[in-house]
C-alpha cells in the first residue's frame, strides 16, 4: 500500500532503498527478504535481527517475544518471519540481494544488539552475500541515530 501510494503523490524514480531504526531494522530486512526486486538497497541500524530466530540458543520467548507463544514446540510459526531462514532460501535459489548495511552502538544494550548484530553480518558472509558494517561508539539511542544518519544517505548515493 505505501510504495503505490509514494509513487501516485510525490516525484521518485526507480530507485527504491530501505532503512529501519530498532525492530523498524528487522522489519526492513523482513520486507527487502519478501520483494528483494524491489530495492537497490537496505540499511539497518541497531536492529533486531534475531527476534524471530532461536540464535546461539537464545530463543524468541527468552527475549519476551511471546504473541506466537513459547518458542519450543512452536518453530513453525516463528519460521516464516526468520530472516535466516529465509536468507538461507535465497542462498539455495542462488538469487541476488541488493547491498545491506549495519551499524549499531557499542553501548547498545538492547537485545543483545552488539552479539547478535555480529553474528548476522558473519551468517551473511558465510553464505556468500556482502553486508557493510560499522560498530560505532553509542547506544540504542535518537541522538546515535540522529548523528549517525549521514551514512544512510551515503549507503544510499552509493547504491543508487
Amino acid at each position: 500500500e505505501l510504495m503505490p501510494y509514494i509513487e501516485k503523490h510525490y516525484r521518485v524514480n526507480n530507485s527504491r532503498h530501505l532503512c529501519g531504526f530498532s525492530m523498524g531494522g528487522y522489519g526492513s530486512m523482513h520486507y527487502m527478504l519478501c520483494h528483494p526486486e524491489y530495492f537497490k538497497s537496505v540499511f539497518v541500524y541497531s536492529s533486531g535481527l534475531h527476534y524471530m530466530d532461536n540464535v546461539n540458543g537464545l530463543k524468541p520467548g527468552k527475549r519476551g517475544i511471546t504473541h506466537f507463544g513459547n518458542y519450543d514446540g512452536n518453530e513453525k510459526n516463528y519460521a516464516p518471519y526468520s530472516v535466516y531462514l529465509r536468507l538461507d532460501e535465497f542462498v539455495k535459489q542462488g538469487k541476488k540481494l541488493p547491498p545491506v548495511k549495519m551499524v549499531w552502538g557499542s553501548e547498545d544494550k538492547v537485545a543483545e544488539t552488539d552479539e547478535m548484530s555480529r553474528y548476522f553480518v558473519d551468517y551473511w558472509k558465510k553464505r556468500g552475500y556482502n553486508v557493510e558494517w560499522e560498530r560505532l561508539p553509542g547506544g540504542h539511542t535518537w541522538k546515535f541515530w540522529r548523528d549517525n544518519s549521514p551514512k544512510i544517505l551515503d549507503f544510499v548515493w552509493k547504491n543508487r
